[in-house]
């Protein structure tokens, strides 16, 4: 299962800091049933603040090691965190060998986690708000699931929060078995 951060799990505020990201109060329970139903939950991010400068990779992880521990403590473990420093103007990316792979769209991210964690992609669901969030999963081979009110998203189911999209993931995975 992956997962986007601002705005699937939490409001996208621009964090700044570890105080400013807070969970939707949804998240913890969704994603618990998730873990209950034996879903591993990556979380997938574009964070461009690094990359702007306003927040150094050293913070950026004690966001996301506070994130694990909250959501762990009701829970809902998190079996990895992956993050897209780069900023969306960044065609190259010198220390990469070239451009960028792992800024969403691009499934960069996701084929990562799935070398390291062991995943099979096209078993696998991506939930987010934004378009990027839906081509990368696409482009993965993943079944999407977009949160928010646009239309023709090109995902595969699209509901408002993730509370629904836990719903409709479970009911799914229920009619396959």
């Amino acid at each position: 299962m992956f997962l986007d951060r601002d705005g699937t799990l939490g409001p996208d505020a621009g964090t700044r800091s570890i105080t400013r990201f807070e969970l939707y109060p949804w998240t913890a329970r969704a994603l618990a049933r998730l873990h209950a139903a034996r879903f591993l939950l990556v979380v997938a991010t574009n964070q461009p603040v690094v990359a702007r400068g306003m927040l150094t990779e050293a913070q950026l992880a004690a966001v996301h090691a506070r994130l694990q521990a909250d959501l762990a403590a009701d829970g809902a473990p998190l079996a990895a965190v992956y993050h897209c420093p780069h900023h969306p103007a960044q065609a190259v990316v010198p220390a990469l060998g070239g451009a960028c792979a792992c800024r969403k769209p691009k499934p960069g991210m996701l084929v990562h986690a799935a070398r390291e964690l062991e995943i099979d992609l096209a078993s696998s669901y991506l939930i987010g708000d934004g378009d990027w969030d839906i081509g990368a999963g696409r482009a993965a081979g993943c079944t999407t699931v977009y949160l928010g009110d646009q239309l023709d998203t090109g995902a595969t189911f699209q509901c408002p929060t993730l509370r629904e999209a836990v719903d409709w993931i479970l009911a799914h995975e229920a009619r396959d078995a």
